[in-house]
């Protein structure tokens, strides 16, 4: 496809997503977060909230309770009908333990699948988790439909943890992962682009914000085909005078759970880039996409030299 076509294409397709998706995505603060009915831990329980829909309106509970977890299986908001709870048990591969749940089903909405909570610990004073689900939205609209991605019957794997704290004391304190939401790329690995740096991995991923310390949720780095690849549209600040400069890349790479990535990119060297902002637009082919895009643009600071600390998770 020619260059023009594939990008005419490509705005056109984000701004069909942008159309379906709401503007500023669900208000988690706003999320209820209370239980109805608890079992009887044998110790003391930590308390997460998953959330999931562009609305977030079905809400299903984690607790963990010691090496167990209580899951509400089917979002009414009684732990104590779920049947027994998970046990922590060693991972068939690998060196951590994990829970695992074939189908979250809720008594209203579709079945989420292939639920998997990860721990481990490799020295740290705490334990650390990761999440990975496949999440199943309602059938969407013909409109919708249209403009995204033919997703597998196993659903659209997301995840989320690695980083920060999924577990709180008490429901009232539980931070809240949002699945199916509304979603935006984020910046990998470097927060900064840096000025004669050299080869550098342009890296991305699509994450979809939550509430509380537990992060966001993350899309899978394997729901997005890599052929034709999704291509990053970069504006460059320069001196006064200068020309306009603009490069593309293409996100020809994937790995490590949600990362999308070009492991050629440089900073343009000797073309008059100087510190400031630089747009950073993701194109993406027509019909490549399988949940709404909050935005496709993210703003990045050019600098002569890193900051300390100037990794992005």
């Amino acid at each position: 496809m020619p260059t023009s076509s594939w990008r005419l294409g490509a705005v056109l397709f984000v701004m069909t997503l942008w159309a379906a998706a709401p503007l500023w995505g669900a208000d988690l603060s706003a999320v209820e977060k209370t239980i109805g009915k608890q079992p009887a831990y044998r110790g003391k329980p930590r308390y997460c909230l998953m959330a999931f829909g562009p609305e977030a309106k079905t809400k299903v509970w984690m607790v963990e309770d010691g090496r167990t977890l209580y899951l509400d299986r089917n979002a009414n908001g009684d732990l104590t009908d779920d049947g027994p709870p998970l046990p922590l048990q060693r991972a068939s591969s690998g060196t951590w333990h994990e829970y695992l749940l074939n189908e979250i089903r809720p008594e209203a909405g579709p079945a989420q699948t292939e639920f998997c909570l990860k721990r481990w610990n490799y020295g740290e004073k705490e334990d650390s988790y990761g999440l990975s689900v496949n999440i199943h939205d309602a059938a969407p609209s013909a409109e919708a439909a249209g403009a995204r991605l033919q997703v597998r019957d196993e659903g659209i794997k997301m995840y989320a943890g690695w980083f920060g704290t999924l577990w709180a004391d008490s429901p009232a304190e539980a931070s809240i992962l949002h699945f199916g939401g509304s979603l935006e790329p984020r910046l990998l690995r470097n927060k900064d682009f840096v000025i004669n740096a050299g080869i550098d991995r342009l890296s991305v991923c699509f994450m979809t914000p939550g509430h509380g310390e537990a992060g966001p949720t993350r899309l899978g780095e394997t729901v997005l085909p890599v052929s034709p690849p999704m291509r990053v549209r970069i504006e460059w600040p320069v001196a006064a005078g200068s020309p306009a400069l603009v490069t593309t890349h293409e996100l020809n790479e994937h790995c490590c759970y949600w990362e999308y990535y070009n492991s050629e990119f440089r900073v343009p060297q000797d073309k008059g880039v100087v510190e400031g902002m630089a747009k950073v637009t993701v194109e993406l082919p027509k019909g490549q996409f399988p949940l709404p895009l909050r935005t496709n643009r993210i703003d990045v600071q050019v600098r002569l030299t890193a900051p300390s600390g100037s990794s992005a998770k």
